[in-house]
């Protein structure tokens, strides 16, 4: 078939790209970000610039001047990935010859990230606020039980929000995770952004792995038959575990904002909701839990994802992991006597 170039710009073509063939294709949440990842760093130095004029120079230029400019590996590597799928589609429609990303390499993670882990003490003051009653027993964080099943399950914030009692298997002491609540961008119905943004379900989490089932141990689950004995008592007629007064689902901005308030009552770090989850991770793993199966209860694509995120927080503990075989494979008594 002949190649019949594109005579549009890259902003021009990009923005059909995105339009026509990955917003219908990929989770609203995920268009959000390559959007604002094309027009925040992409469009400014190569919009106008032609599609079959786009030299690979111009794009290493591009990765290498975000690179000195202190961004994120994570921010290069979504800037690198836009722009080698939409040339490569450019290739597939025979609207360009060949691809100017061929032969540059993607970005190098070198860089450790910088997270929180709560320590025991903090635990503690995090678990007795969020647990904190009236003098009528009703809890003065309507859903602060949540940030301690949290603690539990390792759950991500979209995650817990997005539970529903279909999900809840009460007899086997499980849950199904098989959808989040997240922020995306209002759109008219061109797509165009309105300037604000909505709070939605999403019927598939992050990733294939995000769906997961997960045991519920006994704080956990006793938790989880809480928020549906008040539920009850309450007569609040809901499809989701965690819920407002009136019934619908939590949103993130006020979950946040309720964590805030509770950590701001006591003497931990303001970390977020995430640095729950990655207590949970290290507790498992100081509790003697292989990764493997501390990655797949994370929902994590890979155990090596795991081990990137965690390993520099683990290491004290790999620093005496042979250990435990001084005795098993141990020497004479005598040895490095007689040299």
């Amino acid at each position: 078939m002949m190649i019949h170039e594109t005579d549009k710009t890259v902003k021009e073509y990009f923005d059909t790209w995105l339009k026509y063939y990955k917003f219908p294709n990929i989770k609203a949440t995920s268009y959000d970000v390559l959007e604002r990842t094309v027009e925040k760093h992409i469009y400014p130095s190569l919009g106008d610039t032609l599609m079959i004029k786009v030299e690979p120079i111009e794009l290493r230029k591009l990765l290498n001047v975000m690179q000195n400019n202190g961004y994120s590996y994570s921010m290069r590597k979504k800037v690198y990935d836009a722009l080698k799928a939409c040339f490569k589609f450019a290739v597939i429609q025979y609207d360009m010859e060949r691809s100017p990303m061929l032969g540059i390499d993607p970005p190098v993670n070198d860089e450790i990230e910088e997270i929180y882990v709560y320590d025991e003490k903090e635990i503690k003051q995090i678990i007795r606020e969020a647990t904190k009653t009236y003098r009528n027993g009703s809890y003065v964080y309507f859903n602060g039980p949540a940030f301690v099943l949290i603690l539990h399950t390792g759950l991500r914030c979209g995650e817990v929000l997005g539970l529903k009692w279909s999900d809840y298997d009460p007899k086997n002491q499980c849950i199904k995770v098989r959808s989040d609540v997240e922020y995306i961008e209002e759109r008219n119905e061109d797509l165009e952004k309105t300037g604000k943004q909505i709070a939605i379900r999403q019927n598939t989490p992050k990733s294939k792995s995000s769906i997961r089932e997960i045991h519920l141990n006994n704080t956990a689950n006793s938790i989880i038959q809480m928020l549906y004995t008040r539920q009850k008592k309450m007569k609040i007629d809901s499809e989701y575990i965690l819920c407002t007064k009136n019934g619908k689902f939590v949103t993130p901005g006020s979950f946040r904002k309720s964590f805030g308030k509770i950590v701001d009552n006591t003497n931990v770090q303001r970390a977020g909701i995430h640095a729950l989850r990655h207590t949970f991770a290290t507790q498992m793993y100081h509790k003697g839990v292989e990764v493997k199966k501390i990655s797949a209860i994370l929902g994590h694509s890979s155990v090596k994802i795991t081990y990137d995120t965690y390993i520099h927080l683990w290491k004290g503990a790999l620093d005496t992991a042979t250990d435990v075989l001084d005795e098993t494979f141990k020497l004479d008594d005598n040895f490095g006597m007689k040299s």
